[in-house]
């Protein structure tokens, strides 16, 4: 392994960019990713789109919790409710996620009408 920072504890800082990546400290924290290696982030993957659809993956920490917005242009973004996918019948919608563990959490957004072209990006607190 190498030793990318060779500080001390004292000398770590919440608002600093440790690894480059253009991620603070905190926020790495918050993520649950490493603060020291540019490598590590935070993915929010596209799964299937479906109908309209969109199925999606992240990693869930417990103590976290997850929004979800979309834009269709990169700059305006827009809460998106979302179910959380798996057996059994259709979960309700929520529009936040607590987790209570550590998981890859899938969830699904509901199509919007009129929309073809979205992105989306994942809040976490």
């Amino acid at each position: 392994m190498i030793d990318i920072y060779s500080g001390t504890l004292a000398s770590i800082r919440p608002g600093d960019d440790t690894d480059g990546d253009g991620i603070s400290n905190i926020n790495e924290y918050i993520a649950g990713t490493y603060a020291y290696d540019p490598a590590d982030g935070f993915p929010l993957a596209l799964l299937r789109p479906n109908a309209g659809a969109s199925s999606l993956e992240l990693l869930a920490i417990r103590g976290r919790s997850y929004n979800l917005q979309s834009s269709s242009d990169l700059r305006t973004w827009t809460s998106v409710p979302f179910r959380l996918t798996g057996p059994g019948s259709q979960p309700p919608l929520l529009n936040s996620f607590p987790a209570a563990d550590v998981r890859m959490l899938q969830v699904k957004v509901p199509a919007q009408p009129g929309v073809t072209n979205r992105y989306f990006r994942a809040l976490v607190r």
